[in-house]
């Protein structure tokens, strides 16, 4: 059956992933800092109703101080920069391109995660890395690279150092999740 909850994963869901397709319309009229900034009060204001549905709210006022003070410095890394180097980026190259760019986190994931983490990256998925990679190009460049205007190399930038942001936040807050509630974490973040 459908819950409260349901309908607030789909908002969040919603307003979290609006930076990318509209985000690109929407990014014309108004300023990168006050769309990512309206987007994380969004997020933010779904999170708390969800978890004032669901009970959570005493894990989040029952974290160690430590822990929430390193979930709000990553989350202003990771979200709210990731977000104005998003839609700076947006406002200046095609989306196809940002798409592709953003997303190539996944390679700044496996190399940060192998130097903080200590993880160890088999060569499968390294393998599987370079070929999701390669099925993106297809995927977005489905009918070839034409733009109708020159890339521009700025915004080439925001988009690659948004994904390593978002590549930062995601290694390191994956310490804060062994020790705290998933949702909690990113509800102070």
């Amino acid at each position: 059956t459908l819950r409260v909850e349901h309908l607030l994963k789909i908002g969040f869901a919603f307003f979290a992933e609006l930076g990318h397709p509209l985000g690109r319309i929407i990014v014309r009229e108004m300023h990168p800092i006050l769309l990512g900034t309206m987007s994380l009060l969004i997020g933010l204001f779904v999170l708390v109703i969800y978890m004032l549905c669901t009970g959570r709210m005493k894990m989040l006022l029952g974290m160690k101080h430590r822990d929430m003070l390193m979930s709000a410095g990553i989350g202003v890394f990771g979200f709210f920069f990731f977000q104005i180097l998003t839609f700076s980026a947006l406002s200046r190259i095609p989306a196809s391109v940002n798409a592709f760019l953003i997303n190539t986190s996944v390679v700044y994931i496996a190399f940060l995660a192998a130097v903080v983490l200590k993880e160890r990256i088999p060569v499968k998925r390294i393998i599987a890395i370079v070929l999701a990679l390669i099925g993106m190009l297809f995927v977005v460049f489905n009918r070839g690279f034409h733009f109708q205007r020159a890339v521009d190399l700025l915004g080439c930038l925001f988009s690659v150092l948004g994904a390593i942001v978002f590549s930062i936040y995601s290694v390191l807050g994956k310490k804060l999740l062994e020790r705290n509630d998933p949702l909690v974490v990113v509800t102070i973040a």
